[in-house]
């Protein structure tokens, strides 16, 4: 009997956050003060370096309809004339319960130097993609997981993904506002339509070093919304001497995140977070994992490369 109570709890459960999924749509990035090209097309180029990035999400390890994300992407710097240019590839494969989406995105952003030193710079970016979204309700690990309302099938679709943002950066200062789905691409699923909806980031973090020591503290924050559902993270960074680096972050009323990383030959960055839910899902789920790897370098070969100081790559 108990255990028949927890299978109709965990459908209804599951079948609220499949609601919630297609509320708060996008995949989740808790290291996002690491990698923000991955949220804001403007942040590509803004830097001065080239970046090959991979990543992978495991969300709400330990439930039937478990989600992974994987992606993986390559930025880097160029100048046309005497105007500073960014470009980036993205690639995203995210399954979560019933549905699996592939999106292979280009960023280009127009940096713009504010000051005769280019401390401060603005850049303008936008993005296009395209989406290939795939529901099916086989894709649960058992009927206690499947749909009922959704007949049984797959239902596949590919629409152009627009996006576009604005991402400011200083010597120890960055903020940035973006904006995903701008043209709100379409998914048919049986007999009824999904629309992605807009989605905007607005992000921001200080370097703030610590008198006579090694060490820095990097606040920051971010905010994910769609104006029906919205999701807050507030997150600390403490490093030390930029080769290791630990922290944390609290999503408002959803989780709490663990995070550290460490560099290895200057350039190559590895970090991982662990997120302990406190949602709804929190009591049937083992939290979820996040790993990412970035290998940052200089395209002038006139100069040797130096250890990577960024401020929104620690």
């Amino acid at each position: 009997m108990k255990s028949e109570i927890r299978k109709i709890s965990l459908v209804i459960t599951l079948s609220l956050s499949w609601i919630g999924l297609f509320a708060q749509q996008d995949s989740q990035y808790s290291a996002y003060m690491f990698t923000p090209y991955t949220l804001n097309p403007a942040a590509v180029g803004s830097d001065n370096l080239a970046h090959v990035y991979g990543g992978a999400r495991l969300h709400q390890v330990g439930l039937d309809a478990e989600g992974r994300r994987t992606s993986a992407g390559f930025i880097f710097p160029f100048n046309i004339s005497k105007l500073k240019n960014g470009f980036g590839i993205l690639v995203s494969d995210d399954k979560f319960a019933y549905s699996k989406n592939l999106t292979i995105r280009g960023n280009y952003a127009l940096q713009f130097k504010l000051d005769d030193k280019g401390v401060n710079n603005l850049g303008i970016g936008f993005g296009f993609g395209v989406l290939n979204g795939v529901f099916d309700n086989s894709l649960a690990k058992n009927s206690t997981t499947s749909l009922p309302w959704i007949n049984p099938g797959k239902y596949t679709s590919t629409s152009i993904d627009l996006g576009v943002g604005v991402f400011f950066t200083s010597s120890r200062f960055y903020c940035g506002i973006s904006a995903n789905h701008l043209n709100s691409p379409k998914i048919p699923l049986d007999n009824l339509t999904y629309t992605l909806k807009q989605t905007f980031y607005v992000t921001a973090g200080y370097m703030m070093p610590i008198a006579e020591s090694r060490f820095s503290f990097y606040p920051s924050f971010l905010v994910q919304t769609e104006f029906v559902a919205t999701q807050v993270a507030l997150s600390g960074v403490l490093d030390y001497n930029q080769k290791f680096w630990f922290g944390g972050s609290y999503r408002i009323d959803d989780a709490a995140t663990a995070l550290v990383g460490f560099k290895l030959f200057k350039s190559l960055q590895v970090g991982y977070s662990y997120d302990y839910l406190f949602s709804s899902l929190g009591k049937y789920s083992e939290g979820s994992h996040e790993f990412f790897l970035t290998y940052s370098f200089s395209l002038k070969r006139d100069k040797t490369p130096s250890r990577y100081k960024s401020i929104r790559f620690l």
